[in-house]
């Protein structure tokens, strides 16, 4: 791997979509291997310069998240792992990075992400696997200070959440209505089996620049409030 990078992000290049849409057909280890400094170099160092530069930001969100731009800390393997990928291609077809506390159940906590798959890119933040528990106690919020939990996403109808930059709400729901007599805009957060936002984005201009960085860092920095929240519910488990 190269050494840390310094930061100076100046956005990703074709030569990055160009390779994930190229290994997803030639996924395969001589493939890869004979293409593996087009990976580093135009995929895992901007992926190193991009947590760097975004660090300053999302340390300011929460100081206990893992920041350090590597692989296993904040950027995802390019490797499946072997226990669970016997018999299909070894390598992922996009990769993310995640900026989230060191702790062993960091699945069932929210966390921010950032991904480029070999069609789009996205970026939000939520729980990556929210236990049953943690989703009742999110409902519990609600009931107990709804005020507050309005307050917490009070970004979602917020001007600047809209068009292009909209964070949408994601997450598999209850078929069954929980609350009846609860308004819609509440109800369907209520309803929630697991929770997270995204931006999802086609390919465009912006993903070659470094305005990327303040894309995403003014995005997530408008979800800081609802994170925080999102603590609270976790740490009162």
């Amino acid at each position: 791997m190269p050494e840390l990078a310094k930061g100076e992000f100046q956005g990703f290049t074709p030569e990055t979509i160009k390779f994930l849409q190229e290994l997803r057909i030639n996924n395969n280890r001589d493939w890869f291997e004979s293409n593996k400094n087009i990976y580093l170099n135009e995929l895992y160092s901007p992926f190193q310069k991009f947590v760097t530069d975004i660090s300053e930001y999302m340390m300011a969100i929460d100081p206990y998240f893992m920041s350090a731009p590597v692989t296993g800390k904040t950027i995802s393997r390019i490797y499946k792992d072997a226990r669970y990928s016997q018999g299909k291609p070894p390598y992922k077809t996009a990769m993310w990075f995640t900026f989230k506390r060191p702790i062993p159940d960091w699945k069932d906590s929210p966390a921010y992400f950032f991904e480029i798959t070999a069609d789009f890119y996205r970026y939000g933040m939520g729980f990556m696997c929210a236990e049953r528990d943690t989703m009742d106690k999110f409902r519990e919020f609600i009931d107990n200070d709804t005020d507050k939990f309005k307050k917490a996403i009070s970004f979602y109808d917020h001007p600047k959440n809209k068009g292009k930059n909209k964070f949408e709400l994601y997450g598999a729901a209850y078929k069954k209505i929980i609350k009846p007599d609860q308004p819609q805009s509440i109800q369907k957060w209520y309803q929630l089996r697991e929770l997270y936002l995204m931006n999802v984005r086609e390919f465009d201009d912006v993903l070659f620049k470094r305005s990327l960085l303040d894309l995403v860092s003014e995005g997530f920095i408008r979800l800081a409030e609802f994170y925080n929240y999102l603590w609270k519910v976790k740490e009162s488990k």
